[in-house]
C-alpha cells in the first residue's frame, strides 16, 4: 500500500511540475497604424506615417495601445518607430484599443485616459485572436472627438469686455475600452473681447467626447457677455445641443440683439476649424 501511495505521489509531483513549467505560447505581432479616416475617407498625407497629423495639419503627439485596461505601449512622436508597433502577445483573444491624440497633460489610470486640455482623439477597437498564423495588422483610426462651434454673428458692442462660454456637461476623459467619454462635468471659460469691438462672426471651437461613442448626447450651452465692471450685458441659453463623435455642431446667432441662436450639425466633418483651447 505504501508503495502505491509513493508512486501516486511521484506521478502527481511530475504532473504538477510539468504544468508549472509549460510556457505560455506567444506570437510576435506587428501593427501598422499608417492612416486614419474621417467618415471613411482615407487621408493619404505625404509623411512617413499619416497618423502624425490630424486633418487640420496639427501633429499628433501620442499613440497608445491597450489590451482591455492594460496599457501595452505608449509611443510619442519623437520616436523613430512612431505609428509602428511590434510586441509579443499571448495566444488567444485580445480586446485591443488604439488611441492617438495631441491632447495636453495626458495621464492614464484604470482604463481612463485623462488630459488637461482636450485636442482631437483618433481611435480603433480591435478584437484579435492571436494564433500561429497571425500576421501584420493594418490599423485604420477614426475620429473619436466631436467639435462644438459657438459663433456670435452680430457686431461686438463697445462696452463688451469679455464673453463667458459655458457647457452644462462636457466629457474630456476617455474610456479606452469603449472610446466613450466619462466623468462629464460642467465647463466654462472667459474670452477677452476688448480687441473685438465692431467685429462680427466671432467664434470659439471646442473638442468634446460623446458619452457613448458614435451616439449623440445633448447639453446646454450658455453664452454670457460682460462689461468691464463684470456686469452682464447680454446672455443667451441654448438647450438640447447635440454632441457626437466625428460631428461638428454649430451654435450660431445674435448675442447682442433680440434674435436667437440656432443649432446645426455637420456630419461630414468639412473643413477643419482652429482649436484655441
Amino acid at each position: 500500500m505504501k508503495k502505491y501511495l509513493f508512486l501516486a505521489a511521484m506521478v502527481a509531483a511530475l504532473v504538477s511540475c510539468s504544468q508549472e513549467s509549460e510556457p505560455t505560447q506567444k506570437k510576435q505581432v506587428s501593427f501598422s497604424v499608417s492612416a486614419f479616416t474621417v467618415n471613411q475617407q482615407p487621408m493619404n498625407l505625404p509623411c512617413r506615417a499619416p497618423i502624425l497629423d490630424d486633418s487640420d495639419g496639427q501633429a499628433l503627439t501620442d499613440l497608445y495601445l491597450f489590451d482591455g485596461k492594460t496599457l501595452l505601449v505608449h509611443q510619442t512622436s519623437d520616436q523613430d518607430d512612431f505609428g509602428t508597433i511590434s510586441l509579443q502577445l499571448d495566444f488567444g483573444q485580445h480586446s485591443l484599443s488604439f488611441v492617438a491624440t495631441r491632447s495636453d497633460g495626458l495621464s492614464y489610470e484604470n482604463g481612463i485616459l485623462s488630459c488637461t486640455s482636450l485636442r482631437p482623439y483618433f481611435g480603433k477597437l480591435l478584437a484579435l485572436n492571436v494564433d500561429a498564423s497571425t500576421g501584420e495588422q493594418n490599423v485604420v483610426l477614426q475620429r473619436v472627438t466631436g467639435m462644438l462651434i459657438v459663433n456670435i454673428e452680430d457686431a461686438v458692442p463697445a462696452n463688451c469686455a469679455k464673453v463667458n462660454y459655458a457647457i452644462a456637461t462636457r466629457y474630456t476623459d476617455l474610456n479606452v475600452e469603449t472610446l466613450a467619454g466619462v466623468n462629464g462635468a460642467a465647463w466654462n471659460s472667459d474670452v477677452s473681447y476688448t480687441n473685438k469691438v465692431g467685429l462680427t462672426n466671432q467664434s470659439v471651437n471646442l473638442n468634446l467626447l460623446a458619452a457613448t461613442y458614435g451616439t449623440a448626447y445633448t447639453t446646454t450651452v450658455t453664452i454670457t457677455a460682460y462689461n468691464s465692471g463684470n456686469t452682464i450685458i447680454a446672455q443667451k441659453v441654448v438647450e438640447n445641443v447635440p454632441i457626437n463623435s466625428n460631428v461638428k455642431t454649430t451654435v450660431s446667432g445674435s448675442l447682442f440683439t433680440g434674435n436667437g441662436f440656432s443649432i446645426s450639425a455637420n456630419h461630414t466633418w468639412g473643413d477643419a476649424e482652429s482649436v484655441p483651447y
